[in-house]
């Protein structure tokens, strides 16, 4: 390819942090297995879904929370066993020791705090909080926290501050401190019809209670004093709720059950319905739902149809083809969402470079990285988005050539294992 010498550019580029590669968990209660699939495709992995126990249990299992790496993956095993089961975030393996016990009796919902040390559990039959360790692979016990009659669900404020737990059958939202010994907090309980949902706002200031007659309240976080409520979602609500995490994007959401099937929408100051609210899952019993950390995408479990609705969360409007069917098991309930735990390359550098062949030269565009932190089969390349290469794992650089001059081109690399993990992405744009 000729070129005119001025033309030629050669710049470096360095590196920065990209795109997640995020794994969507999903708990299918009636077989016990664990289904994973990729956040963004919704492809389930290889080997998915997986045993939670061996030898099954018949535990029905319900909730499911992923430490920030996705190294480890927590479990509730309710009806008869009152355990909890930690699988490897890589393997997908039960961990030495497990199923672990819960600390109480029904274990149905279950929660890590900000820093990721303490693992509290819901015990539906005891009507208590488990906390457990969760810096051992063990999970020894901590303490209980007492709250009211039929606890079902829990929230931690992300300052670190309390835990709400809805008590269905005391009407009423317990709260106590997140540190040891596990205190109620002096406005404890909040008095509350047939509460059924509960959610906290990113910065840890509203919370918000659904309860089952169609209505939702706010309160102080910290003073747990009234802000609003109730007013009406307009129709009854079937419990789980959640807040956007961006604070550009106002919206608390509420799944509706009855036949209806479908998510509410509400700003998160004045409660009221946003759009068209409430919109259509597209599936059938909605129980779950999780939202990813950019608040671009809501994941929705269908346990009656067995599926998942991915909806934008601005638009409501389906993502992907959703719902989403395939590598899901019977009877889902729990939905979480987590980082890949492959680790992902380092220190991307690109550069361009010469060929030249005296009246004639060609660019290319010479990347290099840093090996991985963990074990990988390879790495992938990208070029604008678009996989252009797999090279093996002893391989830490790439040519991309016959480039043009002054173009700006954006290049990722992923690592990957056996099973087809994908680690985060590393990015570089060299132009």
């Amino acid at each position: 390819m000729k070129k005119s010498i001025i033309a030629f550019l050669l710049s470096l580029v360095v590196s920065s942090t990209a795109m997640g590669s995020d794994l969507l968990y999903v708990a299918n209660n009636n077989n016990e297995t664990l289904s994973v699939l990729d956040a963004a495709t919704f492809v389930p992995i290889a080997g998915s879904p997986f045993m939670v126990n061996f030898p099954f249990m018949a535990g029905g299992i319900n909730q499911v929370v992923v430490n920030s790496s996705g190294t480890r993956i927590y479990i509730t095993n309710n009806f008869n066993v009152n355990n909890i089961s930690v699988l490897d975030g890589t393997t997908f393996m039960p961990i030495a020791g497990s199923p672990f016990p819960s600390g109480g009796v029904g274990p149905i919902d279950i929660a890590l705090n900000p820093a990721e040390t303490q693992l509290y559990v819901v015990n539906s039959g005891s009507n208590d909080v488990s906390v457990l360790d969760a810096t051992s692979p063990t999970l020894p016990f901590l303490g209980l926290a007492p709250v009211g009659m039929s606890p079902e669900a829990i929230v931690l404020n992300p300052l670190g501050t309390f835990a709400y737990v809805v008590d269905q059958n005391s009407l009423s939202v317990s709260v106590f401190n997140q540190t040891f010994p596990f205190t109620a907090h002096p406005m404890s309980p909040i008095a509350v019809p047939t509460p059924r949902g509960i959610a906290i706002d990113p910065t840890g200031t509203i919370l918000y209670v659904i309860d089952g007659n169609g209505f939702i309240y706010s309160f102080n976080a910290s003073t747990l004093a009234p802000i609003l409520g109730p007013l009406p979602t307009g129709f009854p609500s079937s419990g789980a709720a959640a807040v956007n995490p961006d604070p550009l994007k106002p919206f608390l959401y509420v799944l509706i059950g009855g036949g209806v099937d479908s998510v509410g929408v509400f700003n998160t100051t004045t409660l009221l319905p946003v759009g068209a609210s409430p919109y259509l899952t597209g599936g059938m019993q909605p129980v779950s739902l999780v939202l990813d950390p950019t608040g671009t995408l809501l994941y929705i479990a269908n346990q009656a149809s067995n599926s998942i609705s991915v909806l934008d969360a601005v638009t409501l409007s389906p993502v992907g083809g959703s719902p989403h069917t395939n590598g899901l098991g019977p009877g889902i309930l729990g939905l979480a969402l987590g980082a890949s735990p492959i680790s992902a390359p380092q220190t991307l550098q690109g550069t361009q470079k010469k060929n030249d062949f005296g009246l004639a030269f060609e660019l290319f565009n010479l990347l290099k990285w840093d090996a991985s932190s963990t074990p990988v089969a390879g790495y992938f390349v990208y070029r604008d988005g678009i996989q252009i290469a797999t090279l093996d794992n002893s391989t830490f650089q790439y040519e991309d050539h016959d480039r043009q001059p002054g173009i700006a081109t954006t290049y990722s690399i992923t690592a990957f294992d056996a099973n087809g993990l994908e680690s985060n992405q590393i990015s570089a744009v060299v132009r």
